[in-house]
């Protein structure tokens, strides 16, 4: 609770400012995951002819941005609908207020942005819940589970995409993915039809957000120790064949809203609205990706650094299989991650796809921080993780003020401005 109020205290001071509001928390890709819900529920439009006027109104002309793609037999907006039908309980209260005369019912009033902003912190609070019960179930300590996930928030871009740009994918992605393997484990311990139920909506959902996030389900067997625990999950999953298809049944009807969505758009019901745009898998930017001055991952997270150095030795040590899998998942990941033909992701803080899959980054590292119960060492290494925290702290807050580029940061710019406080 207390967490919660800290970020809404955070995204107030941070985001909420009057008209303005709208450009900051719906701005870049926001503005077109977003924007399902007005065209659907006040301008009945999914042409989208609104934007022009609403751009006008709320944007300025930096803060534009065009997400419809103009096809052959219609236009549809590039994005997936997931995050919007995430979003839609958070647009309609604010709906339901401001026609009661609190303000203009047009999507874009202050209302509508502030209520997308405590929609991130919701998410990012079960996703947080899911993450500490993941732990658990994996023998961590309760409490030690807790904190590190207050480091997680505050040590990694994830606290600028709950707090600065709540309207981005990212913090949905997290606590989907995070409740998709509390699920998983769930149904393994317990073989109940509802975590089986839970699993399939849950997998539907990753997909509608972002659809490469699927690549989720071949991280599973690293959460089950010893590996043949994963093959009798297997097995026992076919064998319980009946709530697997009507898992799959709920997964497909989860994906139906975005088809149905194309349908009236065009009058297909399914297309490919990235046009232009695609993966490059034979020349990923994998170390670009990671330690770049432009968008680093280890280098504007550099608590991500010390978790997978730490997490990894651990894991060679007690669990040699466990490490091969993890590592080679991670860089399976990452080099399809870095094959996006735009690897920087736009303007963006560190390598932002990778806020998604936290939990298995970060797992083996929390295990390691579990076992460090007392003495100097472990006060040395909370020590370090608050450092580390402050770092980023300090780099999101560069990133705000445009000490740090959003697109074009270069070796000189980082070192000339070097945890240089705004002025």
């Amino acid at each position: 609770m207390y967490l919660g109020i800290v970020l809404l205290f955070s995204a107030m001071n941070i985001s909420w400012q009057g008209d303005r509001t709208a450009r900051r928390v719906l701005g870049s890709d926001a503005q077109g995951y977003y924007a399902y819900l007005p065209a659907l529920f006040i301008y009945n439009d999914l042409s989208f002819g609104f934007a022009d006027s609403i751009s006008t109104k709320y944007f300025t002309s930096d803060t534009k941005y065009g997400y419809s793609a103009d096809l052959e037999k219609g236009v549809v907006n590039k994005y997936f609908a997931g995050t919007a039908l995430l979003e839609a309980p958070f647009f309609l209260l604010a709906y339901s207020a401001n026609q009661l005369g609190f303000g203009p019912v047009d999507g874009y009033a202050p209302a509508f942005p502030n209520l997308i902003s405590i929609s991130g912190i919701f998410y990012l609070l079960f996703g947080l819940w899911f993450f500490e019960r993941v732990c658990v179930k994996m023998g961590i300590q309760q409490k030690t589970a807790w904190l590190f996930g207050v480091f997680l928030v505050f040590g990694t871009n994830l606290f600028h995409y709950t707090v600065v740009e709540p309207g981005m994918s990212h913090v949905y992605s997290f606590a989907l993915i995070n409740g998709f393997i509390y699920q998983t484990l769930q149904w393994r311990d317990s073989n109940r039809l509802r975590n089986l139920l839970g699993m399939g909506f849950l997998f539907g959902l990753i997909f509608l957000v972002r659809p490469v996030n699927i690549i989720i389900a071949f991280s599973l067997p690293f959460f089950f120790v010893p590996p043949n625990r994963f093959q009798a999950f297997f097995i026992q999953l076919f064998k319980n064949w009946k709530g697997l298809l009507l898992a799959g049944v709920i997964a497909l009807f989860v994906l139906s809203v975005q088809s149905l969505i194309y349908f009236f758009q065009t009058g297909d019901f399914w297309v490919y609205s990235y046009e232009g745009e695609g993966f490059n898998f034979g020349n990923p930017a994998f170390l670009d990706f990671l330690f770049s001055y432009k968008k680093g991952y280890f280098l504007y997270t550099p608590m991500a650094f010390l978790a997978v150095i730490l997490g990894g030795y651990y894991l060679i040590k007690t669990d040699r299989p466990g490490f091969f899998y993890w590592s080679g998942f991670l860089i399976f990941l990452i080099y399809v991650l870095s094959s996006w033909w735009n690897w920087w992701y736009g303007g963006s803080f560190s390598s932002r796809v990778m806020i998604d899959f936290s939990i298995v980054l970060f797992f083996p590292f929390v295990k390691w921080l579990d076992k460090q119960r007392k003495g100097v060492f472990r006060t040395t290494i909370l020590g370090v993780l608050f450092f580390l925290t402050m770092v980023c702290q300090i780099q999101t807050l560069q990133y705000r003020y445009f000490i740090i580029h959003w697109d074009s940061m270069n070796k000189e710019l980082y070192w000339e401005h070097f945890l240089e406080l705004p002025g």
